[in-house]
């Protein structure tokens, strides 16, 4: 077969952060951790790493029959039987439509044990705020050795398309601590037959500022074989006693030395901070019950690890939501630092802070997913979100002075409401307690 465009296929769309991006330089100016710039200076989304989290995607969806559809779209690299081939489809840089909304966010490693900053554990890294937009664009070029497979090469692009609406794509780096989750929105779909002289003409004249001709519905999407992946869903609602701060500090001498962490004008938890709660009760577990090899495996493989000795790693199964405060206040006041082993207060030690407070009806919703959880597992994180629920783990900073602590309301796995003061979660504990052999 020859290698004549017979078919051309434009995509364009408003793709627009539905939570923090991290997208590192690897430069130091502004931060530890960088955002990737142009050379103007403005933010953007590479189309090297759109196409990489969409190839990893329908890798992990299709079913094994079919994976040599996607070698044949993304292009294939040379094998011992067979020669590289060219990609098919091209992404191209999403631009940044609006003035970049950038924020400084601070990392601190804890020492799991003592629950202190470790040492030299402090760095700091930017993000691009929830709302910012870019202008996705994506082209697809079908030639005529590839009308066999025409139809599933349009399949494939009908599921990426669709999981970059249904939200189901995240881009960039925390993915799974609730960052880079993005919606496609006003998606135009230009269709171009180049064996009809009209929309050779309409190529010829082409520009990316059409309207288009198809919706991605006219795409075909039912010759290729999706995977049924297992996600355990767990929602839980808080409200807030008392108050809570995550630290967010500022060097702007008008305002408070440190505030409450806000994203897109919201009060937030961010997924690192639910993450550091629930490992820090899982481990508090391990060392009650004297399993802590046993719980540690269990918090690996969910959580992840990365092994600098052996150099080995695996990818976390639990993504956690950023959580939005609803109904809050925020109230500034001015503390003294006192120490802790004087009682006294540390001279020239003043400063200001802006926690959040219960404004009477002030709730915090907890999203996690679990891909392929297992009982045992989904046992274990109940577990742990018993000691948020009733207080006894806190999140956040300064719970030496009461804060960070929550009120556990509405708990449901799958869809399935569970009273934890009945104990309706026993058939995951007795799940946990077989694994752990007691």
């Amino acid at each position: 077969m020859s290698n004549k465009i017979i078919k051309r296929i434009y995509v364009r769309g408003i793709l627009t952060l539905l939570s923090p991006l991290l997208l590192g330089s690897g430069e130091d100016e502004n931060s530890d951790i960088d955002l990737l710039r142009d050379w103007e200076g403005r933010s953007f989304i590479p189309g090297s790493a759109l196409a990489g989290v969409l190839r990893h995607y329908l890798g992990e969806i299709l079913h094994s029959k079919d994976i040599d559809i996607v070698e044949e779209v993304f292009g294939r690299k040379p094998q011992k039987d067979q020669d590289s081939t060219q990609s098919l489809i091209y992404f191209y840089d999403a631009e940044i439509k609006n003035q970049p909304q950038i924020q400084i966010r601070d990392g601190v490693e804890i020492d799991n044990l003592t629950k202190t900053a470790k040492e030299k554990g402090k760095y700091d890294y930017e993000v691009l705020e929830a709302r910012n937009t870019f202008e996705f664009r994506t082209e697809l070029i079908i030639r005529e050795k590839h009308n066999a497979s025409l139809k599933k090469i349009e399949n494939l692009l009908y599921l990426m398309l669709d999981a970059l609406k249904n939200e189901k794509i995240r881009i960039g780096g925390k993915t799974r601590r609730g960052f880079g989750k993005v919606k496609l929105e006003d998606i135009k779909l230009l269709i171009l037959d180049m064996n009809e002289p009209e929309d050779r003409n309409k190529w010829i004249d082409f520009n990316w500022d059409f309207e288009g001709n198809s919706d991605i519905g006219v795409l075909n999407h039912n010759e290729l074989g999706i995977k049924d992946i297992p996600v355990t869903t767990i929602k839980v609602k808080f409200s807030l006693p008392y108050s809570l701060i995550i630290k967010h500090y500022s060097a702007a001498p008008e305002v408070e030395d440190m505030e409450h962490l806000f994203s897109a004008s919201k009060p937030v938890i961010p997924g690192t901070s639910w993450t550091g709660a629930l490992r820090h009760a899982m481990e508090n577990i391990g060392r009650e019950i004297g399993k802590e090899k046993e719980i540690k495996d269990l918090i690996e493989k969910l959580f992840g690890y990365v092994d600098e000795e052996s150099k080995k790693a695996k990818a976390s199964r639990i993504y956690i939501e950023e959580s939005i405060i609803k109904n809050e206040v925020s109230v500034s006041y001015t503390r003294n630092k006192v120490d802790r082993f004087t009682g006294g207060v540390v001279e020239g030690a003043l400063f200001e802070e802006r926690p959040v407070f219960n404004n009477g009806d002030t709730e915090v919703h907890l999203n996690i997913h679990i891909k392929e959880g297992e009982d045992a597992e989904i046992g274990l994180l109940l577990l742990a979100m018993r000691d948020l629920w009733y207080g006894i783990q806190t999140i956040g900073g300064d719970a030496n002075i009461g804060r960070g602590i929550l009120e556990g309301k509405e708990l449901i796995v799958n869809k399935t409401k569970i009273n934890l003061e009945n104990r309706e979660d026993k058939k995951y504990l007795k799940a946990l307690a077989e694994y752990l052999g007691s």
